[in-house]
């Protein structure tokens, strides 16, 4: 195998995937990817995973049984906002919101749209993920860069 020293690589793309192009796995090759992979993973982490570290972390999916008028769904954005500050200063929380018709109340399941500025590169980007209950499962339903340039 012959590993492609001339691209750059910054860290491996999740899930890992072999690659015999790179190096041992699939990386990430620019710093947007990268700034969301490192999003994701501060979403998903459940406080109290890294020993080191029990503070890391917003813990989406125990969000998952939480009824939608709940008061936790109200402190997921402030939660979202400390973590932010503290793990990824390069981003700044524009919106949060659990979206949901009166079907969705019925099926139990939301979409949670997160809007995000990267300071960094100058972009808004926008991310939706699933909840659902009866799957138990947080999944990424879409994640798309803005046209916006700048947020002002």
């Amino acid at each position: 195998m012959q590993v492609g020293l001339n691209k750059k690589q910054i860290q491996p793309r999740w899930p890992l995937r072999i690659s015999h192009e790179v190096g041992p796995y699939e990386s990430v090759a620019d710093s947007r990817e990268s700034i969301l992979q490192n999003f994701v993973f501060l979403l998903q982490t459940i406080p109290g995973e890294w020993p080191m570290n029990p503070d890391l972390g917003v813990g989406l999916a125990k969000y998952l049984f939480e009824g939608y008028l709940s008061s936790e769904l109200d402190e997921f954005k402030s939660r979202l906002k400390k973590q932010l500050s503290k793990y990824l200063p390069s981003i700044q929380l524009v919106e949060a919101k659990f979206i949901h018709s009166d079907d969705d109340i019925d099926s139990l399941s939301t979409v949670l749209k997160i809007t995000y500025f990267i300071k960094l590169l100058g972009i808004v980007e926008e991310i939706d993920f699933g909840l659902d209950p009866v799957k138990k499962s947080v999944m990424i339903v879409e994640s798309q860069q803005s046209k916006v340039g700048k947020l002002l």
